[in-house]
């Protein structure tokens, strides 16, 4: 009996741990125009390696990174709509934006 209980006990411990969520390190709402996407990348990266930021159908966008690396990025839509952002590693990021 005792080894059902502590069965039981166990199974159901283990169904209430639920994993932690990383929050988006960006995350934001633009609203007022049309596209589905944004460009952001690390200004001093010699790689030039940008990321694409998808826009959902209400307007909200997130940015997970795998790896963050702090310093200056751009976020951009196209070259005259452009957001230069210096951010580091222990804050989170939300942008509210209007489309020009």
């Amino acid at each position: 009996m005792k080894s059902k209980a502590l069965l039981f006990f166990i199974i159901l411990t283990l169904l209430s741990c639920k994993p932690e969520q990383e929050t988006p390190k960006l995350s934001g709402l633009l609203w007022g125009g049309q596209g589905n996407r944004l460009l952001i990348e690390l200004l001093a990266d010699s790689t030039e390696v940008k990321d694409t930021l998808l826009i959902n159908h209400e307007g909200k966008f997130f940015w997970k990174p795998d790896t963050f690396i702090a310093g200056i990025y751009r976020i951009h839509k196209n070259e005259t709509q452009k957001l230069t952002i210096l951010m580091r590693p222990d804050k989170e990021y939300y942008i509210d934006g209007q489309y020009f």
